[in-house]
């Protein structure tokens, strides 16, 4: 599911009816808001898919993080060595 918004912080408004979710992303101004009703089996599955893309940016970052640090481990050595006697 991708969704363009205009503005780059834009609100998101999720409520629960008996049967179903709706999800609304935008200002309650007409023409600014997109909404969709979702089935109880698609709020899952977008919960699931949401939480599967978090975790995925996450780790990727952890990953730069890591490399980033070992890149400067092994800077920080080979200047130490140059300098020394």
């Amino acid at each position: 599911m991708r969704i363009e918004t205009l503005k780059p912080e834009t609100h998101v408004y999720v409520a629960a009816s008996k049967e179903a979710i709706e999800l609304a992303i935008g200002e309650a101004v007409p023409g600014d808001r997109r909404a969709v009703t979702l089935s109880m089996p698609q709020a899952e599955m977008l919960a699931h898919a949401l939480g599967l893309e978090a975790a995925g940016l996450r780790e990727r970052q952890r990953r730069r993080a890591e490399e980033e640090a070992h890149l400067s481990d092994v800077l920080l050595d080979t200047e130490f060595r140059l300098h020394q006697p």
